[in-house]
């Protein structure tokens, strides 16, 4: 029998196949179980969740480290970064990038998908559609 919120949902909506897992890493703890999380057989895809990771530093990483540039530069989000890609390839996951906070900015979306995915390894990202926010 299986057990877990996935599972759950399969029975009270009885459905007939396993639903897919996607996972958002943004605490110190999930950090430190991505290796896990990665190889849970049912997860399909981690995400970067940037801003409560910066958040859980209470101070230690500035604000311009959620930032298209700043993301990439400060030493603990590329870390966690790198940790959480070279997990998901470990165990045939898709990464799935976080989003940019200057999200009106398309250059600076653009960059930032490509470097994620030229220095970083992420094949997928998270993006709000610039046209679409007052």
């Amino acid at each position: 029998r299986r057990s877990g919120a996935a599972a759950l949902v399969e029975r009270v909506h009885a459905l007939t196949r396993p639903i897919p897992v996607h996972a958002l890493i943004e605490t110190h703890g999930a950090l430190r179980e991505v290796e896990a999380i990665a190889a849970h057989p049912r997860l399909e895809s981690l995400s970067f969740g940037l801003m409560d990771f910066v958040s859980a530093h209470r101070g230690a990483i500035p604000q311009s480290a959620m930032t298209a540039e700043g993301q990439f530069a400060h030493p603990l989000v590329a870390r966690a970064k790198l940790a959480i890609a070279a997990a998901c390839h470990g165990h045939a996951k898709t990464p799935s990038h976080c989003v940019v906070t200057e999200f009106k900015d398309t250059r600076l979306l653009q960059r930032a998908a490509e470097r994620a995915c030229r220095e970083f390894g992420y094949t997928r990202m998270w993006s709000i559609h610039p046209t679409r926010c007052a």
